[in-house]
C-alpha cells in the first residue's frame, strides 16, 4: 500500500476506480501483496510481491502469474468505467534483491510525484 508519508493525490473518477481495484488485489489473491503503487494521469506504477510458495484462493488458481493479475485488474476497471482505458500490454520488471526493491519503491514513492508539483 502507498506510504502514509506521501502527500495525498486527488484522483479523478477513473483514477478512483483504478485505486479501488488495486486495493482489492490483496483481498482476492492470498499469495499477492501490493507493496506500493501510484496512479499517474496517464499510467500507473505497481510494486507487487508474488509469494510462489503460497496457494491462491478460490478466486485465483495457484500459482498466480503477473499476467493474470494485470489482466484481471484491467478487466474489472474496464467493466466499471464502461470502456477500455488501457494500452494492450504492460511493462514488467523482476526485482532480484533488496537494493533493487528499494530503488523501485523510492521511484514510486518520490520520483513519480514530481509530475504533481
Amino acid at each position: 500500500m502507498p506510504s502514509s508519508s506521501r502527500k495525498k493525490i486527488i484522483l479523478k473518477p477513473y483514477g478512483e476506480i483504478v485505486e479501488k481495484h488495486i486495493n482489492r488485489i490483496n483481498d482476492v489473491y492470498d499469495n499477492i501483496t501490493v507493496e506500493n503503487y501510484i496512479i499517474m494521469p496517464n499510467h500507473i506504477h505497481i510494486l507487487i510481491f508474488i509469494d510462489e510458495f503460497q496457494c491462491g484462493t478460490m478466486w485465483a488458481s495457484s500459482p498466480t502469474k503477473l499476467g493474470t493479475i494485470i489482466r484481471s485488474l484491467k478487466t474489472f476497471v474496464t467493466k466499471e468505467v464502461g470502456f477500455p482505458i488501457w494500452q494492450r500490454s504492460y511493462y514488467d520488471e523482476i526485482i532480484r534483491n533488496e537494493k533493487h526493491f528499494q530503488s523501485v519503491w523510492n521511484y514510486i514513492e518520490y520520483n513519480a510525484l514530481k509530475e504533481y508539483k
